[in-house]
């Protein structure tokens, strides 16, 4: 992918990553969590949400998928990318959720700083 730089590395590996199915998968009880959670309660056909779960409404074969899709860099250098939840029966499709994320450059490198920071702390402190 032409875009990957040091500072989107992490976001460049999940818009890189396929589907991947969250049948069965817990919500996280935060903001997004609720969003995604009242998305599949509003506009899911084939899913319902118990105890915070994703399941199955029936016992016939759906899947619902997480992906990631697109990436757009602005002039002034912005990114986002849009998190898209959608369902599928047979040849049946019905995306029920989409999120733009915005894309914070600086999160990567200054984690990574800081534990190189960390590092050197502890080297200088254990040093013999």
């Amino acid at each position: 992918y032409k875009f990957v730089t040091k500072f989107n590395l992490p976001y460049s590996f999940l818009f890189m990553s396929d589907n991947s199915n969250i049948t069965f998968q817990f919500l996280m009880k935060n903001q997004l969590g609720t969003k995604i959670k009242d998305a599949i309660i509003n506009k899911s056909k084939y899913f319902k949400i118990i105890n915070n779960q994703i399941k199955p409404k029936s016992k016939e074969y759906a899947n619902i998928g997480l992906y990631y899709s697109n990436h757009k860099i602005s002039t002034t250098g912005s990114e986002t990318m849009d998190l898209i939840i959608k369902e599928t029966l047979n040849d049946n499709t019905n995306d029920i959720f989409i999120y733009n994320i915005p894309i914070e450059k600086e999160l990567y490198p200054n984690l990574v700083l800081k534990q190189y920071r960390l590092k050197q702390i502890v080297k200088r402190i254990f040093e013999v």
